[in-house]
Order: structure tokens, then C-alpha cells, then sequence
């Protein structure tokens, strides 16, 4: 399971909703600028997580092309969510845009598995900064600007992402003494 089932079951563990309105609500988040998730994607995954037992239907609302079918999630599908979220949100993988998603619907996961899935993170984003810090050092008399320059853009990825978790490490923290 991906991204596109990361959204679904985390905007369906909100509210039941229906394909469309996942698609609008993606839309209005702005969740679709930086997650590639396409709007057939959307249907197709709706319906192999009905089939998987990870969402459930509802009563349909209806509209000018006649009932919509409204999902919940279901016990099964809120597990999944969970595993994805912790999965995702320690995910080892640099500069991960899927890793953005997670953090949508981080407030869904218990306050200490989210500390220990950013503090992972974290450290793994420290050793990937080390080691593009230590080719920086080795590249940086070798006159190949266009490389040299690229790694320091990382690097500034990195410092920036770094200052990120630990400003929702922070934030993790004070809402569960607050």
C-alpha cells in the first residue's frame, strides 16, 4: 500500500467519504500538488480496499449523477493505517515526498509511537546530512561546480527537513504534557 492509501484511509478515519470528495478534499489540502496522486488512482483504490475489508460502505449521499457510495473505515483498515503511518513517518528514505503525507495525518498516531517513528527519522536524516557532508568536503577542490553545488543543495534539504522533525518532536512533546 501506498500513498494513495495512506490519503484514502487517513481522510476516511476523519468522516465517511465518498471518491470524489477524497479528490476535492486532496485538492483543497493541497496534498495533490506534492503527492503524484492521480484521481483514478483514487477509485481504483477504493475499491480494492472495500475488497481487502480495510473500508466498509455507508449509506450513499446523493447527487446529479445519482447516489454516491460513502465509505467508512473499518477496525481492519484503521490497523493498516497505523503500520503505514509509523512505516512512513520513520521511513530511512531521503528527501521522501511520501513522508509529507504521513505527516497530514500524523495527530492519528499514539504520541510515543510518533516520537519514536521522528526520532528515527531524525537520526537517520543526521547520517544521510554526515555523509553527504563528508563527499562535499572531498568534491569541493575538485572543480566540478555543477556536483559541488548539488550536494550543498541537499545538504540544505537536509538542515531544513532536520529543523522540521525536530520542531514536531518539540511540538509532539508539549501536547502530551499540555
Amino acid at each position: 500500500m501506498g500513498r494513495v492509501d495512506l490519503m484514502i484511509l487517513g481522510m476516511m478515519s476523519e468522516k465517511p467519504r465518498h471518491g470524489y470528495e477524497i479528490i476535492q478534499e486532496a485538492r483543497s489540502r493541497g496534498i495533490k500538488l506534492w503527492s503524484r496522486v492521480s484521481d483514478i488512482s483514487v477509485y481504483k483504490a477504493v475499491d480494492r480496499l472495500e475488497k481487502g475489508g480495510f473500508i466498509e460502505p455507508t449509506k450513499g449521499q446523493g447527487s446529479k449523477q445519482g447516489p454516491r457510495r460513502v465509505f467508512r473505515i473499518t477496525p481492519k483498515g484503521e490497523e493498516r493505517l497505523s503500520d503505514i503511518l509509523f512505516e512512513q513517518l520513520s521511513s530511512e528514505d531521503p528527501l521522501y515526498n511520501e513522508y509529507y503525507l504521513a505527516l497530514e495525518f500524523m495527530d492519528l498516531v499514539r504520541r510515543d509511537e510518533l516520537e519514536l517513528a521522528l526520532e528515527r527519522r531524525l537520526e537517520n536524516l543526521k547520517k544521510h546530512r554526515g555523509t553527504l557532508s563528508t563527499l562535499h568536503e572531498s568534491i569541493k577542490d575538485l572543480e566540478r561546480e555543477p556536483l559541488t553545488l548539488m550536494v550543498e543543495c541537499h545538504i540544505d534539504s537536509y538542515e531544513r527537513e532536520i529543523d522540521l522533525i525536530q520542531r514536531l518532536i518539540t511540538l509532539n512533546r508539549e501536547k502530551s504534557t499540555g
